[in-house]
């Protein structure tokens, strides 16, 4: 008996140290990012780009958190909505 709870308590704890949070951090690699959210227990919804300007690019979960890189490299985190764009548009009458 002793030695079937000492496996269940081996088993338990190898499987919550498999799994773990998903913790960013600045200056990592968009590679360790995505490695680092595969392990995750959040990893439900794939990441998504939804900006990209030259060597910029900004992903989210559509969590309302966005992760901003810039030559791969993690730079900046952002909890909120991304800055619109608007346009003007000038109608002259002839």
């Amino acid at each position: 008996m002793k030695r079937l709870q000492t496996t269940a308590i081996l088993i338990a704890t190898l499987l919550l140290a498999a799994c773990t949070t998903f913790r960013p951090r600045l200056g990592m690699s968009y590679n360790e990012w995505r490695d680092n959210w595969a392990r995750s227990f959040n990893n439900w919804t794939p990441p998504r780009m939804v900006a990209a300007q030259g060597d910029e690019e900004v992903w989210t979960f559509g969590d309302g958190v966005y992760y901003y890189f810039v030559d791969g490299s993690l730079v900046k985190m952002d909890q909120g909505q991304l800055m619109q764009q608007r346009i003007q548009v000038e109608v002259k009458k002839d």
